[in-house]
């Protein structure tokens, strides 16, 4: 089994042993030109503390600068702008911080592509108000969108609360998609089963313990033989 750098980074982060306390590793994507929406100072100041810190810092401008240049983008491949997701792969942040005065089309198609591909609790801070815009956000994958001017002292409670929204709706998906996926091999092994039954006369009983005996002889799962079952059966 190989892992990949971002997989490696995240065995090495969760394995940490003794009295050494968890900093939630920040990715922050500032607005050089307008970076007045929270506080005169810039977020990592704010956060940098025992709870946090920031592993790297960016600026939308250069990222913006990059994706005008960026060839793949240009052609409309289904591929994020290289450098955001290049920052990501390499400091593996637990949370992504945004703060910009209001986001262009291209920074939310590859928010979307983040969180396909590398999804994280995503903070943005902004000055663009409107319940349809904030929807497009949200949709691309922002856990947590903060419009007009925030208290500096709330900025780590904010963090600390898309964390963990960001956590639980995690977990609902993984929850959804593996009854989703029982339910798909539960269809499959019903099919096989009436296959068996119409070609062969076997009763429901008989026709389940000849998949399930079949797998264990072959040291598979049930779902993966009655999917064998039914490939060999569209074949003939």
């Amino acid at each position: 089994l190989q892992l990949s750098r971002t997989e490696m980074n995240s065995l090495t982060k969760y394995s940490q042993y003794g009295d050494v306390k968890f900093k939630a590793n920040i990715l922050l994507i500032e607005d050089l030109l307008d970076n007045n929406n929270i506080t005169p100072k810039s977020i990592g100041d704010v956060v940098s503390d025992s709870s946090y810190e920031v592993g790297c810092t960016l600026s939308i401008q250069a990222i913006l600068d990059k994706q005008d240049i960026n060839p793949a983008y240009h052609k409309g491949q289904p591929e994020a702008p290289i450098s955001i997701l290049q920052e990501i792969e390499q400091h593996n942040p637990d949370v992504i911080v945004i703060n910009v005065h209001a986001p262009r089309k291209s920074m939310i198609k590859s928010l979307q592509h983040i969180s396909q591909y590398y999804p994280r609790p995503i903070v943005m801070f902004s000055k663009q108000e409107g319940s349809d815009y904030i929807n497009l956000l949200i949709q691309a994958g922002v856990t947590s969108y903060i419009t007009g001017g925030v208290d500096a002292n709330r900025i780590k409670s904010i963090l600390a609360t898309a964390i963990a929204q960001f956590n639980q709706y995690k977990a609902l998906k993984e929850e959804l998609n593996l009854v989703k996926s029982k339910l798909l091999n539960q269809r499959i092994i019903e099919q096989a089963k009436l296959l068996l039954m119409q070609n062969k006369n076997y009763t429901e009983q008989r026709a389940y313990h000849s998949i399930r005996k079949m797998a264990m002889d072959k040291g598979e799962k049930v779902e993966d033989v009655a999917k064998n079952i039914l490939s060999l059966a569209s074949i003939l």
